[in-house]
Order: C-alpha cells, then structure tokens, then sequence
C-alpha cells in the first residue's frame, strides 16, 4: 500500500512512513481516502492501493489554530502535544503542524526452534525483553500563493526526528545434546536516530479555460544512525564452562531523493478529460556498517558482518490517461503508464553487486455505470508493481540471539502485480469480488538455515501468488443516535515458493472481520467500540496466526471550549505478531511471536482557536 498526505505520494522508506503517522494526531485529519483502483495518473508501486490521508486544510477565509494534549500508558506512560495554524486570506493562505511524542514501551519476543542434527531433535529456546523509549517530532508547513489570476505556486516543507532507545536482555538455550545445552545471555543497547527534511515546490497555471498545466519539485533528505552493542555471556552445561564477547555495531545511511514531476489536463469537452504527464525519480543512499568484536582489549572488526553499500535507482515515467463521460449514467476511465528502473547495489571492491534494469506498461481500465438513485456498477483492471525496498535488498544483518538473524537479500527482483475488480453499491452497502495474479510476491521474514545451522530471516520472491478475495461493507444508522459500520473480507490464496531446495505450494483461506459502533448519547457525549479480527494469514512458507483487537472511546464535547476523550486500545491484549513455519522437507520447524504491547489507555484533549467566520479584506 502506498501511502499520500494531501494528494503527495510520500517518497520515504514504508518503515520511516509509518513512523511519521505514529506522530499523527487524529485531530488533524479530515479525511482518509481509499483508492483501491489507482488511475495511470498515480505510480504504480504498490499493489495494495493508494490511502490518501487529508489534513485540516482551512477552506474558510482567516486564521484558526488547534491545541492537543494527550496522556496515556502502553507498558509505561506516553505523552503527546500537538499545535496547528491555518490562516486563508484573498491571495494566501499557510498552515503550520507540529507534534511531539514520547513512548515508553516493553517488546516482547520469542523465539522457538526444533530441528534434527545427528539424529538428536535439538531444541531453541529464545526470549526476549526489549524495553524502548521513542521520542518524536513532526513538523508539516505550507504556503499558496496566487500570484496571479491563472497561477498559483505551493510550497511545502515536511520533518521529522525519532530517536528510539532500547535497552534489551536476551536469553537463549540451546539444547545440543540429551544431557548438554548452551545458554546465551545477550545484553543489548541500541540507539535508532532517524532523522529526514522534504523541500517542496510547485506551479499550477491556467492555460486557458479548458487545459492547465502543474510542476513539482521535491528533494528530500533522509538519515538514519543506529549503533548499538551486545554483551554476551555463554555458559556450556554440563561443564559449566563459560566465555563472554563484546560486540559493537555502527550502522550509518544518508539518503537521497530528487522528484520532478509535470502533469498536463484538457477539458476538451464536458464529457471528455484528457490528461498526461512525465516524472523522474532519482534515490542514493550509502549505508555503512562496521561490526567489531572486542578481543584482549581490543576492538577488532569482523569481516563476515562489516559492509559498506551504495544504492543508486533512477525511475523514469510517462503516462496518459482519458475519463469519458458518456452520459448521466455511464463513466469510462482509462489510460496507460510507463515506467522505466534502473538500481544498482554496489560494494567496496564489487562495483554490481546488485543490478537490476526493467521497463513495464501499466494499463488501467474502469468502468462504473450508474443502476439508479444510490445505485452503481464497476469493473477494473490494473497492473501494479512493488519494488524491493532497500531495507529488503540491503546486505545487513540484524542479531536476535546467537545463532538467529535478520538479513537483506540482493537477489530480490519486482513483484507485478494484474488485479480485475468488480464493485457493486447500493445506498448503504457495497460488495466487491477481486481476482489477482502476482508474479514474484515479496514476502518478508521468510525462515531459511544455512549450513552452520544458523536460522536467518529475510525477504524472499515468491514464485507466483494467486489471490480471490470477496468484501461486502455496510453502513447505516440503526437510529438517531447509532451509527453502525462493518466491513467482511474473506479470501482464498495460493501460490508456490521459488527459494527453497524443496519448493512447495501454498493454499489458504483467510477471513478479516472490522466492527464499528458509535453512539451519540444527551450532553454532548459519544462513545465508540470497535472490534478487528484477521484469521490465520499466509505469508509466503509461514502462517500468520490469528489476531484480533477489541478497542472503546468515549468523548465529552464543551463545544467552543474543546473535545475531551478517553480511549483504550486492544483491550483484551490479543493485538501482536505471530509466525508459524513447519516445513519439514526444508528444515524448517519455528515459532516466532512479537508482542508490540499495542494495549493503549490515553486521554486527550483538543481545543479550537481563532475564527473562521472571518472573511479576508
């Protein structure tokens, strides 16, 4: 899924994106839109669709401004404070948001592992507490200007600095033999500073009644240090012989990304629109890492786990695109995207670690025919692309105990995606039907064992992935003071792996269920319960287990004074990761659980300021 904040695709990596709406607040939002059949207009990575998050936008003439204050506790306490300003006159308008939070939280991991080694069924057992404090800043800012009659020009500005600090005790026995084992405490400390600052501007110009054209440029600036140390303790029973190491990881990445995108619209007719447009995306990024192992005093580096990478990817796009009114109930829309890739890894001493070049057409095709009041009919078709992101292909390691690791994998190619969709709405229902052919799915955390017996988990291509999917929403007011909205979803996937010395094929049906109740009570009081299910999921060789969250509000409105509201998510504490792998043909017998403690009481309070009655001069 990709991710647009006021109608920009958002060019960072999808784990510094959803740090970013971490430090969100509700209270800014407007709307969220969802774009399940992206037109040629759009890019076409991601094959999951296009989530449009609207902000407070300040369509009235003067100036108003908002204040939140939120407290709360995950495992231990977070805070969160957020400002906004908008002020809208005759030729300008600007806004200004800032946030700022803080979470102090407990991860939990475990970690279990069977597998066979001389005829004896050896056993790993790891456990993991992680306790981390993040503290974050948003900062979002923009300027229109109508400079003149026909043209206007935009600036923006977007930053953010996370800092998440861990401090974690690892233990993990290994059971070697009937009447020996190895235990391993691990002592980490992990520091994770992300830092990024996005420039960005752009023209629109009115070429005539019928046609305008827009330009946009953005450059963004991403960095991101991570050092962090393990001290480790390793006692051999039945001996009781023991060792200890020190091992110091420094991990840097500055990125780069330059945007240049122009788009092109006629209104050659009330019923026809014809659009067009090119774009050029140009990424860099280093990423250096030094591990060093301390050994009599001395801080030595380890060659297997010490790299230094550099990615360069330029993409280059065109596309066209019609939308066709034919009458009062038929719409026509169509078009076709280019989209050429060029990225290449290279090392110190290896010039093409990784390269590769590929070009794709993306056609789109939609048609939506009006049945009736409140009643409509649609067919699409799309070709979608999901690219391999750095934090999959980059040639790292990550140490979640002695002889069990996270790691890039360079060998990843792009997964296109053909998806045909039929929708069918009527007033407060909609129902759809959805068949998609995936070649290459990326699927992440994939367990594979080397020949040291080591257990490694990263990103792997999926030969093909098949997927039928059916969804029915419905919304409606059960009365004047309930409000009910719910969403089923069920699908059926198979698909076959392409990475394994026994490759197998996939099969899995899978339902997700979404429940939402609000009801409007006397005295300005509301309250809202909500439920989410997901049954057991497939995730290429592994199964997500099933997980569900039960969440519950309720909020006391003082009118021109502010919104007071008392929330807790995940109430029932089922809300976390957790992977299942048996694959006996490959090896593969683990257990993998990762609780983000997602159970989460806050109070919050948002206050109005300003007038937007007020009208400019």
């Amino acid at each position: 899924v990709r991710l647009m904040i006021n109608n920009k695709l958002m060019q960072l990596p999808t784990d510094a994106v959803i740090q970013m709406m971490d430090g969100m607040t509700g209270s800014n939002v407007e709307k969220i839109e969802i774009i399940t059949a992206p037109s040629s207009e759009y890019d076409a990575e991601g094959n999951g669709g296009i989530i449009n998050i609207v902000t407070m936008g300040g369509k009235d003439f003067g100036t108003n401004a908002s204040l939140g204050l939120t407290i709360g506790a995950r495992w231990a306490e977070n805070l969160g404070a957020n400002v906004n300003i908008h002020h809208r006159g005759k030729n300008i308008a600007y806004f200004a948001d800032y946030s700022i939070v803080r979470n102090h939280n407990m991860h939990i991991v475990k970690m279990n592992r069977e597998f066979t080694d001389n005829n004896f069924r050896q056993t790993i057992i790891s456990y993991s507490r992680r306790e981390n404090i993040t503290t974050q800043q948003n900062l979002n800012a923009g300027l229109e200007w109508q400079v003149a009659k026909n043209t206007s020009l935009n600036f923006l500005f977007t930053g953010y600095h996370r800092n998440w600090k861990l401090s974690a005790l690892t233990e993990d026995i290994n059971r070697v033999r009937m009447d020996s084992s190895i235990t391993t405490g691990m002592k980490i400390n992990e520091s994770n500073v992300w830092k990024s600052a996005t420039g960005s501007f752009g023209v629109q110009t009115r070429i005539d009644e019928k046609s305008e054209v827009s330009l946009s440029l953005d450059y963004l600036f991403f960095h991101n240090d991570n050092p962090s140390t393990y001290e480790n303790a390793v006692i051999i029973e039945p001996t009781n012989s023991q060792s200890f190491n020190n091992v110091d990881v420094d991990k840097t990445t500055p990125i780069r990304t330059f945007v240049a995108k122009m788009d092109y619209k006629n209104q050659i007719s009330p019923s026809v629109l014809l659009e067009g447009g090119i774009k050029s995306v140009t990424s860099t990024l280093d990423n250096n890492v030094l591990v060093q192992e301390l050994v009599a005093g001395v801080w030595v580096p380890d060659p297997m786990f010490t790299s230094y990478s550099m990615l360069d990817e330029r993409i280059y796009a065109g596309y066209f695109s019609t939308k066709v009114q034919v009458d009062n109930q038929l719409q026509i829309n169509g078009g076709i995207r280019y989209e050429y890739t060029q990225s290449v890894i290279s090392s110190r001493g290896e010039n093409d670690l990784t390269e590769r070049r590929y070009g794709y057409f993306f056609p789109t095709l939609s048609i939506k025919k009006s049945l009736g009041m409140e009643e409509d009919l649609e067919i699409s078709y799309t070709r979608r692309i999901t690219r391999p992101t750095y934090n999959d292909i980059a040639p790292y390691v990550f140490f979640w105990g002695p002889n069990t690791f996270s790691a890039g994998n360079t060998s990843l190619y792009p997964a296109v995606s053909d998806a045909v969709r039929v929708g069918y709405s009527y007033k407060h229902w909609s129902t759809s039907v959805q068949y998609s052919h995936v070649r290459n799915e990326i699927t992440m955390l994939q367990p594979e064992i080397d020949d040291a017996q080591n257990l490694f988990y990263r990103s792997q291509n999926l030969k093909y992935l098949n997927t039928i999917g059916w969804s029915v929403n419905y919304s409606t007011s059960i009365s004047t003071w309930w409000e009910l909205q719910s969403n089923l979803t069920a699908q059926y996937q198979s698909g076959q792996t392409s990475s394994f010395n026994a490759n197998t094929s996939l099969q899995l049906f899978s339902v997700n269920v979404n429940l939402i109740n609000i009801f409007k009570l006397p005295r300005d009081f509301a309250i809202e319960i909500s439920g989410i299910y997901q049954s057991r999921s497939l995730s290429g060789i592994s199964q997500f287990l099933p997980v569900g969250s039960l969440n519950a509000g309720i909020q006391k409105s003082f009118g021109d004074k502010g919104v007071l509201r008392l929330s807790m998510d995940d109430i029932l504490y089922t809300n976390y990761w957790r992977i299942k792998t048996t694959s006996p043909e490959n090896g593969l017998n683990t257990y993998f659980s990762y609780n983000w403690h997602n159970q989460f009481i806050r109070v919050a309070y948002t206050r109005n300021l300003g007038n937007t009655k007020l009208k400019s001069l």
